[in-house]
Formats: C-alpha cells, sequence, structure tokens
C-alpha cells in the first residue's frame, strides 16, 4: 500500500492489500491470499485510517469499479484513465 497527496486528500492506493471495494466492505478475504490473519488485520488498519482523517479515501488495486467512481479524463485513453482532484 501507498499513500499519495492529492488537492482532495491523501489517498491510500491499495494495491494487492485489497482487491475490491467489496471485499473491504463486506470483510470478505479474496479467495487467495498467503496471510488471512494479516488480511483482516489490513482491513483495521484501513477502516483506522479512514477513521482518523489520515486517508480521504483508499483505491483497491484490481476493482473495475475504480474508473466509474472518479472524473474521468478525455482523451484516447479516457477508459482507462480516471483522476482524483484537480492539476493547476
Amino acid at each position: 500500500m501507498v499513500k499519495v497527496a492529492t488537492s482532495e486528500g491523501q489517498v491510500l492506493l491499495a494495491s494487492d492489500a485489497v482487491h475490491y471495494y467489496e471485499e473491504y466492505a463486506s470483510r470478505m478475504p479474496f479467495a487467495i491470499v498467503s496471510d488471512v490473519v494479516r488480511m483482516y488485520e489490513v482491513y483495521e488498519e484501513i477502516s483506522a485510517m479512514i477513521s482518523s482523517g489520515e486517508i480521504a479515501q483508499f483505491i483497491p488495486g484490481h476493482d473495475s469499479q475504480t474508473l466509474d467512481r472518479y472524473a474521468s479524463v478525455s482523451g484516447e485513453l479516457s477508459h482507462l484513465v480516471s483522476r482524483i482532484g484537480h492539476v493547476e
């Protein structure tokens, strides 16, 4: 996981720590996991970061819903790219 500063606050890119929004929301671990106990600990760590305001939001590593949740960009890659915040 990595935190990224955006104009909308810190965003956590969860990568393989959380694959899908539903996985996190329902605390339902991904089908293939090497350490299920650690996976549940990560869910709690993310919840704590959200609750404390340390991060404004998080993005799981593989969920196609991500493109629907954030502002689209125009151009050739618009079907593959979204953005958080604005560029000055």
